[in-house]
């Protein structure tokens, strides 16, 4: 779905949802044209997570969490929302640093429903009545959600390390660790061929700064490797490596 400018994204979400279901405020009416379940309506959500919508402001996994309970096969996750923000919105300095960390809910077909977006986005409605007016965001995922906030993190990870034949911890990944297919994959993200002729260079070697570095991949990239790395890394007791946000979605993906 194609966002508007700060300040009109609300309105286009509302009508996207009438389009859906009605209006905003009866959600819980019907189902989407792409098959998700009944998706709850403010009263509903308000009511389950146990606080008024007014009060849900930088609880947005809490509610996503709520919200989850009332959808079955959704799923509350968390990582950055990356749209924009209204300068006038309580994020507006945080957006700064191009992202705000938030959590929302993936819906059965892939779709996003956010019960706190409307924290970041101040609506027509909201100038009009002068103050904010929630609403349930129901839509496709687009570029303003970043689960686990890869792209951030991968930003700042830097190019793959070196193998440093002096570091303390040097692992030997055995063919019974690993599959064939698993360690292409960390050979060749790593460069690790270059070390091939190397009278010092054990074939299978790797060092923990490298394991560490290809454990902050976003697990979308991995090529299908990520569970089977992730338990690696905690075979050999290295599981906090793993960003948390990225093990449960590779789990669930089966990425």
């Amino acid at each position: 779905m194609q966002l508007a400018p700060s300040g009109s994204g609300e309105l286009l979400s509302m009508q996207f949802a009438k389009s859906v279901t009605g209006t905003l405020k009866h959600l819980g009416g019907g189902r989407n044209q792409v098959g998700n379940p009944r998706v709850p309506t403010i009263k509903q959500l308000e009511k389950q997570f146990g606080a008024p919508a007014l009060k849900w402001a930088g609880k947005c996994y809490a509610v996503a969490c709520a919200a989850a309970k009332l959808i079955d096969g959704s799923t509350p996750v968390y990582g950055h929302y990356l749209g924009s923000v209204h300068p006038k919105s309580m994020f507006a300095s945080a957006a700064r640093a191009g992202f705000v960390q938030h959590g929302w809910v993936i819906l059965p077909d892939r779709s996003i429903l956010d019960p706190t977006r409307w924290v970041f986005e101040v609506s027509y409605e909201s100038i009009r009545r002068r103050k904010a007016v929630p609403r349930i965001y129901v839509g496709l995922p687009g570029n303003d959600y970043d689960e686990g906030g890869n792209q951030f993190r991968v930003s700042r990870l830097g190019p793959p390390p070196d193998f440093d034949f002096e570091e303390e911890e040097i692992i030997n990944i055995r063919p019974s660790m690993l599959s064939s297919g698993a360690w292409t994959f960390v050979e060749r993200i790593l460069d690790l061929e270059r070390y091939f002729m190397l009278d010092r260079y054990n074939p299978g070697d790797i060092t923990m700064r490298q394991l560490h570095w290809v454990a902050n991949l976003d697990p979308r990239t991995m090529e299908g490797h990520a569970r089977e790395i992730y338990a690696l890394l905690k075979t050999l007791k290295a599981s906090g490596f793993v960003p948390c946000d990225n093990y449960q979605m590779a789990q669930r993906e089966a990425l």
